[in-house]
């Protein structure tokens, strides 16, 4: 069949418009690398040619359910091209003839969005993004998110790590995570700890992150990298026990990188980092990690977006958050404005984490006020007490010179009295 469509389409065997349309549209079913180029241009020339393609692909009203077997990259290309041909138009109210109108060539277009919805794959999850994406599909592209969307759970359910029971129990018992999920829980509940130890200890942690002087007093934070390096260190010891390995920079596809991955054999965990004045600080658990990372094969759709809080020393300001909102006080603030702004769909499988260096600086300016105030006091107090002491010597010192002139008034007058009796 294939031998004989390129002899009409060769122009070897004649036929009319109609007819090689037709034959355009069987050779591009029979072999679309092949045909794909001619296709779009004749189709842009000629529009009912969508029309052909839809019904030598088994999508129109009358083909009673019997569909090619498309690949994605050929659903893909009818969508791009029929989309980017049709916008997006609804039924008209009073009736309409015919099955080749601009309303049907978009039931078509849902239809292809629809087929690649179904297939759960990270390839069908990228050709969606893609799709959505593509400026001249914009009359489409509420279609295609909620397409995206339940691709996504469909994805999700296929992939879902289903544990045995002796790894279950394993699991319950604090042993190595049965599930991705499992893996993801535990990481998120290891961080969290790991952030009250860098807040809180008193062997100041917090230091680990910034450039500190001669005087050990932080004065910059550190770069990016050198903050992530430090927290690799610090959950090692915690997670190695488990058979969990956490390196920087998890290669990922499309030769892409994560700041950090949480591995297990057939399962990991990414995490992408920023320091809190980071310029993309507000979209990149959405526009990166959710959209490159976490999907990829062994992550589950899972994923770790962590924020570094430096206070009042950060050397710029936090870039204002979207949508009006004032920028945060605090780092508990910051990460209820960061999960706020995810997408719903997405807050059950990606955490948000602030981890809180900026040290104990507030806590330790009002101590030493208080302290210097209590000293303050203190001197005042021990110079009221000498004062009081002079003022005792000074009385003692007097009532004795007082005594001493008595006597010796005393011993003048003995002295008179008995001249006299002589």
């Amino acid at each position: 069949m294939l031998a004989l469509t390129r002899r009409v389409l060769s122009d070897s065997v004649s036929v009319d418009e109609v007819q090689r349309d037709i034959w355009l549209a069987t050779a591009f079913v029979l072999s679309p690398t092949d045909y794909e180029s001619a296709v779009e241009a004749r189709a842009r020339a000629k529009l009912g040619l969508v029309f052909e393609l839809r019904s030598r692909t088994g999508f129109s009203r009358d083909a009673e359910g019997v569909r090619t077997a498309l690949l994605l990259p050929q659903l893909e290309f009818l969508a791009r091209l029929t989309g980017s041909l049709f916008a997006a138009a609804g039924y008209p109210h009073n009736g309409w003839a015919g099955d080749t109108n601009p309303w049907d060539a978009s039931d078509y277009f849902r239809a292809l969005a629809d087929a690649i919805s179904a297939i759960p794959s990270a390839a069908a999850t990228g050709a969606l993004e893609r799709l959505a994406q593509d400026p001249s599909l914009v009359s489409y592209r509420p279609d295609l998110l909620h397409d995206l969307a339940s691709q996504r759970q469909r994805r999700r359910d296929a992939e879902y790590d289903r544990p045995d029971w002796p790894k279950t129990v394993k699991a319950l018992a604090n042993g190595a995570p049965a599930t991705v999920g499992d893996l993801y829980a535990l990481l998120v509940a290891h961080l969290r700890d790991e952030a009250q130890r860098i807040a809180r200890t008193n062997t100041d942690i917090y230091k680990a992150f910034w450039n500190v002087n001669r005087h050990a007093q932080p004065t910059s934070p550190r770069p990016e990298e050198a903050c992530r390096d430090t927290l690799v260190d610090r959950l090692r010891p915690r997670l190695a026990a488990l058979g969990i390995s956490v390196e920087p920079e998890g290669h990922m596809v499309g030769d892409r990188r994560a700041d950090i991955s949480a591995a297990m054999p057939g399962r990991k965990i990414l995490c992408e980092l920023k320091r809190d004045y980071h310029p993309d600080v507000w979209s990149a658990a959405e526009h990166q990690l959710d959209r490159f990372y976490a999907h990829d094969p062994e992550a589950g759709g899972f994923g770790i977006y962590i924020v570094f809080w430096f206070g009042g020393k950060r050397p710029s300001p936090i870039p204002a958050p979207p949508g009006g909102r004032s920028r945060p006080n605090s780092a508990e603030e910051m990460e209820t404005m960061l999960r706020d702004l995810l997408p719903t769909e997405f807050r059950n499988r990606i955490a948000v984490v602030l981890i809180d260096v900026s040290g104990p600086l507030a806590a330790k300016s009002k101590r030493k006020k208080s302290s210097g105030n209590k000293r303050t006091k203190g001197q005042s107090g021990r110079a009221k007490n000498r004062s009081s002491r002079k003022g005792a010597t000074a009385g003692i010192r007097k009532k004795t010179k007082k005594k001493a002139a008595r006597t010796k008034h005393g011993s003048k007058s003995l002295q008179k009295k008995g001249s006299r009796r002589k």
